[in-house]
């Protein structure tokens, strides 16, 4: 049996939040830049009503923009390169009504890359996890490497201004040059 190997999809391998930042910025007359957002919490940034926001959120989803998000730079060499040693699983918050523009988006950027997409929320990945018992975890969210540290995974922390509160040493990822450098003594 294959090793398995999660990797999260937005901020690890497409460049979701400077899509999202750049159809804001465009609507709400701002200049909010990704190196300012300290929180996954994008309604804090936007002197707007949250229902506006939200609605022009769920706007962006459904555009053609949302659906050719950009890879992350050297994603796919590092997904290319990790595909040969597991399983890769990507595992995301995104809502499954995103599914199909996900999977198509990920089919044409990295085919034949990965196993599966599993759809999660906020609270059931660590669960996801669990019952995938994966060799590597690579996220850039804090609140699930803390997940991965509890239950004893190895992980790669995908450095970004939201994480800068959590101190991983070595395990924080500077790009996937970098985790192509070092996953092999993780697996």
């Amino acid at each position: 049996m294959r090793k398995k190997i999660v990797v999260d999809i937005d901020e690890v391998v497409l460049d979701y939040v400077n899509a999202l930042l750049k159809h804001l910025n465009e609507k709400f007359n701002m200049n909010i830049k990704k190196k300012q957002i300290k929180s996954w919490n994008i309604t804090s940034y936007y002197p707007i009503p949250e229902e506006k926001l939200i609605y022009e959120w769920e706007r962006f989803c459904e555009k053609d923009s949302f659906s050719n998000l950009r890879l992350i730079n050297n994603a796919k060499e590092g997904i290319k390169k990790l595909s040969k040693y597991g399983d890769i699983y990507f595992v995301t918050y995104r809502s499954k009504n995103q599914k199909e523009k996900t999977e198509k988006n990920l089919e044409n950027k990295l085919p034949s890359l990965w196993q599966e997409i599993i759809f999660s929320n906020r609270n059931n990945k660590r669960e996801i996890y669990e019952k995938l018992n994966p060799v590597l975890i690579i996220d850039d969210s804090s609140e699930q490497i803390k997940n991965a540290i509890e239950l004893g995974f190895n992980f790669f922390l995908f450095n970004a201004p939201w994480n800068q509160e959590i101190d991983v040493g070595e395990k924080r990822a500077y790009g996937w040059k970098d985790i192509m450098k070092r996953f092999y003594k993780y697996l």
